[in-house]
């Protein structure tokens, strides 16, 4: 179908990439979530995705980001793809701007807020990103440990100030681009990074030190 489709990527309110094609946009909609669930993705990758989600194909797809346009058309890519890359809405593909479907996602990670809650016997309940990640923090004989409950999407909680090991009890967590299914065991130094992703809810134990 001669549906034009445009996916816009913002990062917070930044234009970071433009996904357009000249027919079967109506499948925009899987092509954002499924750029959602991937990213981060160079333009050669996001090209890629969208031709296996059926959006458009090589001869009408362009890939835009702030450096690189991606395309494999025989036609000549117009200044105008440059020149309206920071506008979300505009379609390259004609003067006016006009789009037959528009999706934006944006990949913008949510802000790490850590709220406390102290209950019985010791034991610290935690929740990050409004919710998103959940635990129960307690110490044994060992050392301190925590349970936790990871809703789907992307939490980046920064850099490592001492060593753990994250261990995967159920479904699978995504650690660093790695995934790490049931039982997955993923020892992490200070200093290190810690980004979970998830694409259905997962529960770990992590083991400080």
């Amino acid at each position: 179908m001669g549906t034009q489709g445009l996916v816009t990527v913002k990062d917070g309110r930044k234009v970071v990439m433009k996904l357009v094609c000249g027919h079967d946009g109506m499948t925009a909609p899987q092509l954002a979530k499924a750029i959602k669930e991937k990213w981060p993705l160079t333009a050669l990758q996001a090209y890629e995705l969208a031709i296996e989600c059926g959006f458009g194909c090589r001869d009408c797809l362009t890939v835009i980001t702030e450096t690189i346009i991606c395309y494999e058309s025989d036609d000549v890519i117009s200044e105008q793809y440059r020149k309206t890359f920071k506008k979300p809405r505009f379609n390259p593909r004609c003067k006016s701007g006009i789009i037959d479907q528009y999706v934006s996602v944006n990949i913008a990670r949510k802000k790490n807020i850590l709220r406390k809650k102290c209950l019985i016997n010791g034991v610290v309940h935690k929740i990050f990103f409004e919710g998103g990640v959940q635990s129960l923090s307690f110490d044994d004989n060992v050392g301190n440990k925590s349970i936790g409950v990871v809703q789907p999407g992307t939490w980046d909680f920064g850099t490592l100030d001492a060593p753990e090991t994250i261990v995967v009890l159920t479904n699978t967590i995504n650690i660093n681009g790695v995934d790490y299914p049931t039982p997955g065991n993923c020892p992490l130094k200070a200093g290190d990074k810690i980004i979970f992703k998830a694409t259905q809810v997962a529960s770990y134990l992590c083991i400080k030190g």
